[in-house]
């Protein structure tokens, strides 16, 4: 009777461990206002390398309003839809950034907080014309390795701008960067173009060895 007992009791502890390490990857939003010159942050801590996206920020009367984060290893601007990784456990601030009228009028922002998972290829891509400029970026749960697979648009030649933890590194086509892990790896094109109507756009791949 033991044996029998014993064999039964292993699968549902097997079965309850799975469940706990599945519910272990939190995902959680935070959300910030400004309003009549009052500011309430948004604020959370993660316990391991977290994703932060900017999913909503609303309410500039002039320009965008973006998603401000005070992370470990990030301190800066997302804009809606942008994503960067922490380096670490520790506080996540949000704050919303951009211009409003007083009286009647403030600032929205909320972000999603994840914990990073290892993704093996990850392709990030940006632009860059005479207007605007978009960003692309990877949360990295360990080191990682950057290799610029597309830039063009450039009247004397365009390049992919990695930025990482250990600074900015400028790569044509072809060429690639090791950057140190977990945190944030974005691109941003480098280049002249021909105004009005030109632009950049460049693509980079990132690679990590996932345990």
């Amino acid at each position: 009777m033991k044996r029998t007992f014993w064999a039964c009791v292993m699968p549902a502890a097997l079965v309850l461990g799975l469940w706990a390490g599945t519910v272990s990857a939190q995902t959680r939003t935070i959300s910030a206002s400004a309003s009549n010159g009052n500011t309430t942050a948004g604020n959370t801590i993660g316990s391991v390398p977290s994703k932060i996206t900017c999913t909503q920020a609303y309410g500039a009367s002039v320009g965008s309003a973006t998603c401000s984060i005070q992370s470990p290893g990030w301190n800066g601007l997302l804009a809606v839809g942008e994503s960067i990784g922490t380096n670490g456990p520790g506080n996540i601030r949000l704050t919303c950034q951009g211009s409003y009228s007083i009286p009647g009028s403030g600032l929205q922002c909320s972000a999603r907080v994840e914990d990073t998972v290892c993704a093996a290829t990850q392709s990030i891509t940006a632009s860059a014309g005479p207007n605007v400029s978009t960003r692309g970026s990877a949360a990295l749960a360990t080191s990682a390795v950057v290799r610029c697979t597309a830039a063009s648009g450039g009247t004397f030649g365009t390049t992919c701008g990695i930025r990482s933890a250990t600074g900015n590194t400028s790569l044509t086509v072809g060429q690639e960067t090791f950057v140190p892990g977990p945190g944030t790896a974005s691109i941003s094109c480098g280049g002249q173009f021909n105004h009005p109507f030109g632009g950049l756009s460049c693509t980079a791949v990132v690679t990590q060895v996932c345990p």
